[in-house]
């Protein structure tokens, strides 16, 4: 665009005054054009706008979504409102549950939602603690009833909302199976700044807020109770601290047998405890009528304070035991304490033979006391012909690997996944340390594996609770194993616990190069060709995830890499690894995938997941 000024842009030029109202009509000038090109843009933009308003309206007609039948539209629906992301950011008492907001999408899913009830048989209700005093800052000691008050009206208010959506939800399943999962506690502490309130001639004071308390969690649990016989699922978290003085919770516990003729899987955790009660909080008999449901097959145990033999149960009928073992505070008749042991887990297989998945937390009763010099004392009669569980294939123990003769006392043909999992909590090992690592010939986990390892397709224990040679007793004999999980979590509590005794110290496993060769086929150049004829151990193998709890795993990178280069040649004859995960205890050396990638590794649908400690960051002094 011409100017007669265009030789002094950018330029620092100081116009004279017969060039001012010049520069000024000019600047005026275009600055209508530019108005006009504005509204040019202004009109345009609003006619583009409809075009594409046109577009998007009778795009919409073609959706394929339209065209599908209410039944196959129903089914999405259900699928989208179980997903398992869903539960990680919503709670079914909101707005942003799926199934309202696929209600409130248009008039025909409205419809089709609120008459599909499957999408509202899922009542999932955690209850928002009771406020009390002794919650609330210290700041403002002379209005701690005011506030209190407002909190007790505002949890009041919450509770009659939970009840009116749990009703909504409860009528629009009308009288479909329910999956339900429930936590809430009967914990009242009254507010102890109150103004004294007499009741007569009774001088002491009235608490104003437990009746609304009472009421209204009574209210919710009958709602939940009263549609027990639709139970299909149940997950009952329940902190009881007045069990043996009128609970609102009880009514949960108490329901008899005929009243849940749906229920197929139950999950029970109880905590809590009345300091005020000599007795135990709940009756020996407790939750009988639910534990003898007639079509019950999936039961899980949190942490209990009573002998499992006082539960009533079909324990012949079910398919999946979960167990988590007694809390500290159990106590036996004769005042001893209780600790689930080799025996009762034993007794307890015994008595469920059509398990297809089991879960139990076993303690050794030596872990608990300050002398672990004598592990192997804890023995268990296993009779002549042992347990035989001919339908299970997912068994996994925690907090100690059952032994002396344990796995050989069991008949498990169909076993295909086995775990040892350990509470990997460092206050725990400390207060309870592992035994030391135990060779081939000692070792509870070589004696599953020689007993189980050539069936076994999936495999997770402690690596360093054995040593080196156990470790690769272990692994070669796992030849049909597709994924195995190496924890390393301890290590630093067996070489510091003053609790060995007399016992010779041995060194744990490590995953040093020489391990790690006997995973790797010949030779391990991806150039060079593989000769079938040479085996390695676990051939089948297309998972390994490694970690170290407290500590990382500190086999040096290039190890990995030879071992994820050799797995991923298709010619080797063997699986290709399809995932690998590692949490490295050392400092970050080498860009594993950059290297693979570098190499020109094959990579298609490989997981990588490569983690390193976070570095310390270096503070600067202050000048100050």
């Amino acid at each position: 665009m011409e100017s007669p000024y265009t030789q002094y842009f950018r330029t620092n030029w100081v116009p004279g005054d017969g060039d001012i109202p010049h520069l000024t009509s000019l600047i005026q000038k275009h600055s209508g054009f530019v108005d006009d090109i504005d509204s040019q843009i202004r009109a345009l933009t609003e006619a583009r706008k409809a075009r594409v308003n046109f577009i998007e309206e009778h795009s919409a007609m073609l959706s394929p979504v339209r065209r599908l039948p209410d039944d196959l539209l129903s089914t999405v629906f259900l699928a989208f409102s179980i997903h398992p992301s869903y539960y990680e950011s919503a709670s079914t008492l909101s707005r942003s549950h799926p199934s309202v907001i696929i209600s409130h999408v248009c008039q025909r899913w409205r419809l089709l939602a609120l008459t599909t009830p499957s999408l509202w048989s899922r009542i999932l209700v955690a209850l928002p603690t009771y406020p009390t005093v002794q919650t609330l800052s210290p700041m403002y000691p002379a209005t701690k009833y005011d506030i209190t008050r407002d909190a007790v009206r505002r949890w009041e208010a919450r509770m009659g909302q939970i009840q009116e959506i749990v009703g909504v939800w409860l009528s629009r399943s009308r009288e479909h199976p329910l999956i339900v999962l429930f936590a809430a506690s009967d914990d009242y502490q009254a507010p102890r700044a109150p103004p004294p309130v007499e009741d007569g001639d009774n001088k002491d004071t009235v608490d104003p807020f437990f009746n609304g308390f009472s009421e209204r969690l009574s209210s919710l649990v009958g709602l939940l109770r009263n549609a027990s016989h639709r139970w299909r699922k149940a997950h009952l978290s329940l902190e009881l601290n007045r069990g043996n003085r009128g609970s609102e919770l009880l009514p949960l516990l108490d329901i008899p047998t005929q009243d849940v003729p749906l229920l197929e899987a139950l999950r029970l955790c109880l905590t809590g405890g009345d300091q005020m009660a000599v007795t135990p909080v709940l009756p020996p008999t407790y939750a009988t009528g639910l534990l003898k449901a007639p079509t019950l097959r999936m039961l899980s145990l949190c942490r209990i304070r009573e002998g499992l033999e006082t539960l009533a149960g079909h324990w012949e009928f079910l398919t999946e035991l979960e167990f988590d073992g007694y809390s500290g505070e159990g106590m036996t008749s004769t005042g001893t304490a209780l600790y689930f042991s080799l025996a009762e887990a034993f007794a307890l297989l015994k008595r469920c033979p059509n398990l297809v998945r089991c879960d139990l937390a076993v303690v050794k009763i030596e872990s608990w006391l300050s002398n672990i010099a004598n592990w192997a004392s804890n023995s268990v009669d296993y009779g002549p012909d042992g347990v035989t569980l001919p339908r299970l294939q997912d068994l996994a123990f925690r907090v100690s690997v059952p032994g002396n003769g344990f796995a050989s006392a069991l008949q498990l043909p169909s076993l295909r996944t086995l775990s040892f999992i350990e509470n990997a909590d460092s206050d725990d090992l400390y207060l309870h340390p592992a035994p030391p690592p135990e060779d081939s010939d000692t070792s509870p986990l070589a004696e599953w594996i020689q007993c189980f390892g050539n069936q076994l397709s999936k495999c997770q224990f402690n690596y360093v609770r054995l040593t080196q040679s156990a470790l690769e007793y272990c692994l070669e004999r796992l030849p049909r194993l597709v994924s195995l999980r190496l924890d390393g979590s301890g290590i630093y509590f067996f070489n510091s616990s003053p609790y060995y005794g007399t016992q010779t110290r041995l060194e744990p496993a490590v995953l040093n190069d020489q391990l790690w060769e006997k995973l790797i086929p010949r030779p391990t150049l991806e150039e060079e060709t593989v000769d079938s004829s040479q085996s390695c151990w676990c051939p089948r193998l297309e998972e390994i995830h490694i970690s170290g709890t407290l500590g990382g795993s500190t086999f040096v990178a290039d190890s990995l890499l030879r071992f994820i280069i050799s797995r991923r040649n298709r010619t080797s004859g063997l699986a290709m690894i399809r995932k690998v995960k590692v949490a490295f205890g050392t400092p970050e050396t080498m860009d594993i995938r950059k290297e693979l990638e570098a190499r020109k590794v094959d990579l298609e649908d490989f997981d990588l997941n490569i983690t390193y400690p976070t570095p310390i960051r270096l503070v600067s002094h202050s000048l100050l």
